[in-house]
């Protein structure tokens, strides 16, 4: 359900569910839906074969407006896959039947592995991987407008993400910086968020050192998320390459990311840590 909290924002937590052969979850935070990132490299490159046309990896919802009926939310799918096959889907939910109704397709996004919504909802962020996901080449992140509410987006430009197999953004609570974690190059950055919601260059890459016990899955860093803390003041990255939770320090106004004090932890060997998420009272992870 949605709580409110004066030290949390609000919160949206459905079932786990199936959708075409793939699992998704979303989770409100500030009206921001999250999907699930890659699993270990060998599973995931499988897994990319295996459901290469129209796998759906990516949930977000909004509200329309706080005036609208509450049966109106605009959410937002992104279907995995290259060419055209590849989109961000907006559909309308009605949240008294739990129907969704097409409404429209972004069919030039790529690969569009994981989505973000900006906190006033103007704008979405989506991972772009034109031909080949997890290849050679770097990929990017998109900045897209909300042109209205049948879902409709305008791409305003596109940032290399300096890495591959891109699988995370968030977007801080003032919407000024966006944070990328690169699975397969073991990666994080973090980019401005100009007043149109366009995509500076990136003001931090850092490249995460090591390897894990497992030495199949865990020959290298593989950065699987990276989370804003609630207090806006840090952003902590799972990387299940090296059995590490890491811990940076961000300036959302400089859009920059530095080592904390405290710059890592360590979860017992072998675990391969995915995803992370904050109690609502902000004091456990």
């Amino acid at each position: 359900g949605i709580t409110d909290s004066a030290a949390w924002r609000p919160e949206f937590r459905p079932r786990m569910e199936t959708w075409n052969t793939g699992h998704y979850t979303a989770e409100r935070y500030g009206l921001i839906g999250r999907s699930v990132c890659p699993h270990g490299s060998q599973i995931m490159q499988a897994l990319l074969i295996r459901y290469a046309i129209a796998l759906a990896v990516g949930l977000t919802m909004i509200f329309e407006s706080r005036t609208s009926s509450a049966e109106d939310l605009l959410v937002f799918v992104s279907a995995f896959a290259a060419g055209d096959d590849g989109a961000i889907h907006a559909y309308s939910l009605n949240s008294v039947s739990g129907q969704l109704k097409l409404l429209h397709r972004t069919t030039d996004a790529e690969h569009p592995f994981f989505i973000a919504l900006s906190p006033d909802r103007k704008f979405l962020y989506s991972i772009h991987a034109a031909g080949e996901f997890g290849g050679k080449d770097n990929e990017h992140v998109s900045a897209y407008s909300l042109q209205d509410k049948s879902g409709t987006l305008k791409l305003l430009n596109q940032v290399s993400s300096l890495g591959t197999a891109s699988c995370y953004l968030d977007v801080d609570a003032t919407g000024k910086t966006v944070l990328v974690a690169n699975y397969m190059t073991g990666s994080v950055a973090s980019f401005p968020v100009h007043g149109d919601g366009t995509l500076g260059d990136a003001k931090t890459f850092i490249q995460h050192q090591g390897h894990g016990a497992d030495k199949v899955r865990q020959d290298g860093p593989h950065a699987h998320c990276i989370v804003v803390s609630p207090d806006n003041r840090f952003a902590l990255s799972a990387d299940l390459g090296l059995d590490q939770i890491l811990n940076y320090r961000l300036d959302a106004a400089a859009s920059t990311l530095v080592p904390s004090a405290q710059p890592f932890v360590r979860t017992s060997p072998v675990a391969g840590p995915r995803h992370l998420t904050f109690h609502p009272n902000g004091k456990h992870v």
